[in-house]
This record gives structure tokens, sequence and C-alpha cells, in this order.
């Protein structure tokens, strides 16, 4: 019956779940991870989750991601979810097109016309004073030769990164930056543990706020940085992913659920830990957390059996039309996705499909 999502829940949230089910009032944190176009298998656990079971919701439900988790938030978080969410896929992030070798300048032009596109001035302003969705996001601060777009001087600040977080992810933050921007207002649950750790905080503004969310996704080597973001320190500002991936935090909730749609069933730290096989999440992390991905045999289903991915715009290069045309067959099938966990969640059954985290 629930054999298109797999759901792993930590030890408390297991017991949560098996005591008294899953409300919206028990959700406190929703957390979205980086992973470029793979979030459109997602769209229909979005769907469901902001188009029915937290709508009307007035408490806050405090968000924390990355890269392309921060501009899902954005999406989800104003007045009309399901119309932001949309309009950010459907009409913009799915007509995305490149030269046969773009270059960073290029890359970037397309994020700030999509970013642009979906987010006016209202929605801006809407997401930092009004949203129930209170956004928390993360950014790297590069300095030095990482400043730089020159690509031998970026590639050499990278190859140091990845020599020092082999070596131990603590070591990476001693040549970049975390940074986390936040909306104004009710301090989020993870706020004083990530005080605790290296990490800048700054406040989201209508004046910078388009320039934290595209730094959020700025990919380093693929896309420019973002320069001198209002209100913060001085340097380029990149990707969230570099330092904070998968989201391998300590959300900072006692009592209540962490809801994590993810597009795979292991969680990777840090963007440069994805080749280093030891590298594993900490258990702890997860305790209170929920977490939803699609299973293998829903990702069969999907054209070439897997689900979007920036890779595919190498693969689809001058077919475009292909492309997009699969990455809406994907749209549209997550809907199944979200049926399924709506299904779990209303009837009582979500304890029977509950899987232990796979660290």
């Amino acid at each position: 019956m629930f054999d298109n999502i797999e759901v792993y829940a930590g030890e408390n949230a297991r017991k949560h779940i098996l005591d008294s089910g899953l409300k919206s009032r028990d959700v406190k944190v929703f957390a979205g991870a980086a992973g470029g176009p793979k979030f459109l298998v997602l769209s229909g656990i979005d769907r469901f989750l902001f188009g029915d079971f937290f709508r009307g919701r007035k408490e806050p439900l405090h968000f924390i991601g990355s890269s392309i988790g921060s501009f899902r938030a954005a999406a989800l978080g104003q007045q009309d979810p399901i119309r932001g969410l949309e309009k950010f896929t459907n009409t913009y992030y799915l007509e995305q097109k490149y030269s046969s070798k773009p270059d960073m300048r290029e890359v970037s032009r397309e994020a700030w016309r999509i970013t642009d596109h979906f987010l006016s001035d209202e929605d801006i302003d809407y997401l930092i004073n009004d949203s129930f969705l209170r956004l928390n996001f993360f950014s790297t601060r590069f300095t030095g030769m990482g400043a730089s777009d020159n690509r031998f001087l970026l590639g050499t600040s990278l190859l140091f990164a990845i020599l020092a977080n082999r070596l131990s992810r603590s070591l990476l933050y001693k040549i970049y930056d975390r940074v986390l921007f936040s909306v104004p207002g009710e301090r989020a649950p993870f706020h004083k543990k990530l005080a605790q750790d290296p990490a800048f905080r700054y406040e989201l503004t209508a004046e910078n706020f388009k320039e934290a969310l595209n730094s959020s996704g700025a990919i380093p080597y693929a896309m420019e940085g973002v320069r001198d973001i209002s209100g913060t320190k001085k340097g380029t500002y990149r990707d969230g992913g570099v330092c904070e991936y998968h989201l391998d935090i300590d959300f900072g909730v006692k009592e209540g659920i962490v809801l994590f749609p993810h597009f795979f069933s292991s969680v990777v730290p840090g963007w440069l830990d994805k080749n280093i096989k030891s590298r594993k999440p900490n258990p702890n992390h997860f305790s209170n957390t929920i977490m939803i991905c699609p299973s293998k045999k829903f990702i069969d289903s999907l054209p070439d059996r897997q689900i979007s991915d920036r890779k595919d715009f190498i693969t689809y290069a001058g077919k475009d039309s292909e492309r997009i045309k699969n990455w809406e067959t994907i749209i549209k099938r997550s809907s199944i996705l979200g049926d399924e966990f709506g299904e779990a969640v209303y009837s009582g059954k979500l304890n029977r499909i509950l899987q232990d985290f796979k660290f």
C-alpha cells in the first residue's frame, strides 16, 4: 500500500508517532537539503504538506536548509504556497536553458532571472514579516583566494578545503565561514546550538533577501559568488551546501518533530563529503526527525529510472524540450508520494511503515 515512499524515524520521533500519530502542531522544524534539480521529486510531498497538512497554521514553523532547499522554502513560505511552488518550478526553474559550454556568468545570470521572476517585493515582505514558515538558510563565506571567481584561484582554495575536510569537518570551518541568514522575530530551536559552533548569523531584510538567497545556491566553479551582501561582513558568499549539504546539525528540538522530505534515504553532511564513505552523520541529530523519501520502486518508474539531476543539463544538452518533458513527468508522478504520505498520516498507519535511519 505504501510502497512508493520510505519513512525513517529517530528514536524520539518513533515514540511520538506510536503514542500520538502526526499532527501539524507537532512539527517544529522543516528541513530542506541541497541538491539542485533533485528537489522536483519532492513536489508532491510539498504540495500535500503546504496545501493540506499545514493549511491554516498560525504557529511558526522554522525552516532550516541550504541551496535549492532555501529556494523551495522561499516558494512554500509565500501567501499562496502552491502557487509559489508552481511559479518557481513550472514557470521558471524548468525553463532554464544554457549554451553548450556555459561559463559562471551565464549560469549566475539564469539564477538571478529565476529569483527576480518568482519573488516580488510583496512576496519578500510577506516572507520576512508575516509567513508562518520562518526562513533560516545557510550560505558560505569565502575569503582570500576563494573570494575570486578566477578558476585557478578558486580551484586552489577548494583543493585546500578538500584536503582539510578529509582530515576533519571542523577544519573546513577554518577555511570557510558557515553563515546563517534568518528572518527577524522568534528565535528558532537550532539558533542557540548554531551560535556555539563556527557560524555567523545575519538578519534577512528587504535589501539583502535576494542576494542572500542566491548566495545559498551559488555553486562554486559553476556560478559566480555573491559579493559583499548588505548587512554582512565583506567577502564572497557561495553555496550553503559546501558546509551544510544534507543538514547534519543539532536541530534543537526536544519535544516535537523535525520533518525532512529528502530525495535519498542517506544523509551526506557536507558537499565535500560526497566521496568520503566513512563520513557519517551524527545519529543523535536525528532523534526527533521524520524523513520521507521516494522508494527504489518509485524511482525505477521515472524517466531514465532516476530522479532529476544537475547532470541532466549535460545529458540533454541541445535537447531542452526532452529534459523539460522528463522533469514535468517527475513532478506529475511525485503526487503519488504526497498521496501516500497523506494517507499514512490521516489513516493512523504512519507507525506501520517507519524504518530506522540508515547511518
